[in-house]
């Protein structure tokens, strides 16, 4: 009889909760008559089926495609990740990265009447051990070398003036300035300062930028931020110095920023960034696939390829700045003429297209943060271009002066890669996906698993065999106090609001 009545009240609680539930989803009949979202007809029927088919293939594959990369740069890609298995899209994110810097300020892409140059701000996402710092060290090589070789120069010009100071007495004007094509950080006035020596522009490339977007956060209440918003769009440089009555004036300074992120750090500087100014829709983040760190098979990259691939760099860095790079006698100092890069007739069609494609879903979407998304996003398209168009046909624009339509396409494709790239990124820091952040599925499923309230250890080592996670594994990941407190010896509680 009582278990009778148990399964009774079991049923009946049942029915309750049915009930409930009806009750609580009843949906509301709206009392007026709304328009459908509008549908998509303004643009080429052909690159509509494209631009959606990139759309879906980028949500569905979270790996950019080495085949968006010519030649040198594809089979360089290949052999990095044969050899290292780093992750295929830091190992892309580090290639684009090199040429773009390689190309700076001498060539220009143009569009109707709107010109662009090849800048990103770029951010290798992953944890400890995934492979940020070999993807850099192995493809900035070629800056590398760029940049001892500018050092080199600088050291043999300053002991030059140095004597002939001595000797005859140089004037203050004849000093030289340091050039730059890589460097590892610095504060906004020494930026400025390199930047304003090195018209052909320059990267800021670093392991770990943490330390770059602290100092932001630092001298909040100043410029710093909205200065690099105006580096990203290329626009003029007027500043006053702290120490100096002479001030910084950058004619379109060319800049990058490259480099790595910690998970865990990303989240925190996000928060810290906020999402007012904009600075947080320019960052493209390059995100580790691999839950799995990659192990070592003793390999070393061909010693021919990795010259090949510096070579081709260098190259196009050198020559790109003897086309462009000229001294201006009045003012002792250089500056930059560069080369225009059109999209052509066609091409133009192509690219109003897309911008309208973009122009569609931020028309149709109640989110703002994927509104300033693809904003950024249609205006990286462009910088794209322009990079894989140089990859492909170097640095002679005088002769490929003119975007064909494959690369137009790859650019798009790559556009869409960062489009769905960037919302994974920041639903990610900002919760809006069940996983945890920095968590692969199935610790975060297991950290769902475990209990709200207080819990043993025991109770872990129990739940964690479900999920093929070993008692070793379990011990480690409650020491996480990030994620739980310990309450006394041998018993648990997750942190609160995590």
């Amino acid at each position: 009889m009582k278990k009778t009545h148990e399964r009774a009240e079991i049923f009946a609680q049942k029915r309750a909760d049915k009930t409930e539930d009806k009750k609580q989803f009843k949906v509301i009949q709206p009392t007026k008559k709304y328009k459908k979202d509008p549908e998509l007809y303004n643009i080429l029927p052909d690159c509509k089926m494209k631009f959606e088919a990139f759309e879906k293939l980028a949500d569905t594959n979270k790996n950019v495609s080495f085949y968006l990369l010519p030649g040198i740069y594809r089979q360089f890609a290949e052999e990095v990740k044969n050899v290292l298995n780093l992750p295929d899209n830091y190992i892309f994110g580090c290639i684009i990265g090199a040429i773009s810097t390689a190309i700076g300020n001498s060539i220009k892409i143009r569009s109707n009447s709107y010109t662009n140059t090849s800048t990103i701000y770029l951010l290798l996402v992953g944890g400890s051990g995934s492979g940020k710092t070999p993807a850099l060290s192995k493809i900035m090589e070629p800056l590398k070398i760029i940049e001892g070789r500018k050092t080199m120069e600088y050291k043999v010009a300053f002991a030059n003036y140095k004597q002939q100071k001595e000797d005859e007495g140089a004037a203050k004007g004849n000093k030289p300035e340091k050039e730059s094509i890589k460097i590892t950080g610095g504060n906004l006035e020494g930026v400025l300062k390199r930047l304003e020596a090195t018209p052909k522009g320059m990267s800021i490339i670093n392991d770990e930028l943490a330390g770059f977007f602290n100092a932001l956060n630092m001298y909040r209440k100043g410029d710093d931020v909205q200065n690099y918003l105006s580096i990203w769009s290329n626009e003029d440089i007027d500043t006053i110095r702290k120490t100096s009555e002479e001030g910084y004036y950058i004619k379109n300074p060319f800049l990058n920023i490259i480099g790595g992120i910690q998970t865990g750090t990303l989240k925190k500087i996000v928060s810290q960034i906020g999402d007012e100014d904009g600075m947080l829709w320019r960052l493209l983040p390059c995100l580790n696939t691999q839950e799995v760190l990659p192990y070592s098979n003793g390999g070393a990259i061909d010693p021919i390829l990795q010259d090949n691939y510096n070579n081709a760099i260098i190259n196009l860095y050198d020559t790109l700045y003897h086309d462009t790079i000229s001294f201006n006698q009045d003012t002792k100092s250089n500056f930059c003429t560069p080369k225009i890069l059109a999209l052509g007739t066609q091409g133009n069609i192509v690219y109003t297209d897309y911008v309208n494609f973009c122009k569609y879903r931020m028309n149709n979407t109640p989110n703002e943060q994927i509104k300033e998304i693809l904003a950024k996003i249609q205006i990286y398209c462009l910088r794209f271009t322009l990079i894989l168009h140089v990859s492909k046909y170097g640095s002679n624009i005088e002769k490929y002066n003119e975007v064909d339509e494959d690369t137009l396409f790859n650019a798009i494709q790559l556009s869409e890669f960062f489009f769905s790239s960037m919302k994974d990124c920041y639903d990610i820091v900002n919760g809006e996906i069940e996983n945890i952040f920095g968590l692969n599925v199935k610790y975060s499923d297991f950290y769902n698993a475990l209990p709200n309230d207080e819990f043993k250890r025991s109770k872990a080592k129990d739940i964690c065999m479900s999920y093929e996670i070993s008692e070793r594994s379990s011990d480690e990941f409650l020491k996480r106090k990030d994620l739980f407190k310990k309450v006394k010896y041998g018993t648990y509680k997750k942190v609160e609001n995590q």
